[in-house]
């Protein structure tokens, strides 16, 4: 689900704010951080459950997600409870940061792996449909630092409970494009009572950060699109002025692109 689609700016994102502020007037705080946990959820699998180019993926990547979540929350809290850079607490972080990255180059380099050794070998070994998992990156990476940070002992005055977390490595506005957050960055601000009150201001502000961020994407990353497709699909052709004409859009599609996603996201953090 992208932030420029129609079903997450008329769909998800007012139900998601309803049931927000709805569980916060209660004051069910810990209602709330489900709320988040279980639309972030949600939100990261519309594209398996809805996409035909997703569907039948739907529970091998929420398993997976899920699965990396409890298990890197469970190395976090034995590293934590071990002696600071303790010998025990260094092999966790190892296995840890091993555990993350072969997931990730599994996924991405596995089929260049064995394309390698096929050609090598003349074998025709294959791993039909191995999409990279979406955001993938960003919560392995966002995990690594946790372990580290737990490792450097900054998570002993801290009781993060297995939702606490979760919603801190799933919460949907940056799950699938980033960036790479700290815990205490962002979980004290989860955790902050006035933050899940109702507020005009903040409600004005975020609109205004979303609607800028929309504009960009739509009016102009979108409009750049289909024209430096067409130059770059004419490579041979080119003139040296339609060569830097295609560079420079291609330039400005790419920031606007991020810029406008990076508006957005900013805008739901409000």
């Amino acid at each position: 689900m992208l932030f420029n689609s129609t079903i997450f700016i008329l769909g998800f994102l007012p139900l998601t704010l309803l049931g927000f502020w709805g569980l916060s007037k209660l004051r069910l705080t810990q209602g709330v951080m489900i709320w988040l946990l279980v639309s972030s959820l949600f939100f990261y699998s519309y594209w398996n459950i809805f996409s035909p180019a997703g569907q039948g993926k739907t529970i091998e990547y929420i398993f997976l997600i899920i699965l990396s979540v409890v298990i890197n929350y469970s190395i976090g809290v034995e590293i934590s409870r071990s002696k600071k850079s303790s010998r025990r607490a260094k092999i966790l972080l190892i296995l840890g940061t091993i555990l993350n990255l072969s997931v990730i180059v599994y996924y991405k380099y596995a089929n260049f792996f064995l394309d390698f050794i096929n050609s090598l070998f003349y074998t025709n070994y294959q791993l039909d449909n191995l999409i990279l998992p979406l955001g993938i990156s960003f919560y392995t990476f966002t995990q690594i630092a946790y372990l580290v940070d737990a490792y450097r002992g900054e998570l002993k005055k801290e009781k993060y409970n297995l939702p606490t977390y979760g919603l801190f490595i799933l919460f949907f506005p940056q799950l699938i494009a980033g960036s790479i957050l700290r815990h205490d960055e962002l979980i004290p601000q989860l955790r902050s009572f006035k933050n899940k009150i109702f507020s005009s201001k903040n409600l004005s502000l975020g609109l205004i950060f979303f609607t800028i961020g929309l504009s960009k994407k739509l009016i102009i990353a979108d409009t750049l699109s289909p024209w430096v497709a067409t130059i770059f699909n004419n490579t041979s052709s080119l003139t040296f002025i339609d060569s830097w004409v295609g560079a420079i859009s291609y330039t400005l599609q790419l920031y606007f692109d991020f810029s406008g996603y990076s508006d957005m996201a900013i805008g739901l953090g409000f």
